[in-house]
């Protein structure tokens, strides 16, 4: 569903499947499963943040490979997120995690 243009506010947002341009969200509780989601322009004030299913999954993969030696391929895919405003094309991502 497109969300344009609109306050949440002292709500649970459920993001995946969803994109929301140019949304404010404030006091919001925002759920995500790792389903895809876009949020371009749009801001966050007082927010918390629940991984879920998917997301949650990729969270614990991330902490094992930082803890068993692959602290460089985590610091890489931080960095990509640091420096990118705009989502990475898919073709850069397996050049990316290469360790």
């Amino acid at each position: 569903m497109l969300y344009e243009n609109r306050t949440f506010a002292d709500e649970t947002v459920y993001l995946s499947g969803n994109v929301f341009r140019n949304c404010h969200f404030v006091r919001c509780e925002l759920v995500f499963d790792g389903e895809a989601c876009e949020l371009p322009g749009s801001t966050f004030e007082d927010y918390k943040v629940t991984l879920t299913g998917k997301a949650t999954q990729t969270i614990w993969f991330l902490w094992f490979l930082y803890n068993s030696g692959a602290e460089e391929t985590v610091e890489k895919f931080f960095e990509i997120i640091k420096q990118s405003p705009d989502k990475p094309k898919a073709p850069d991502w397996p050049e990316f995690i290469r360790g």
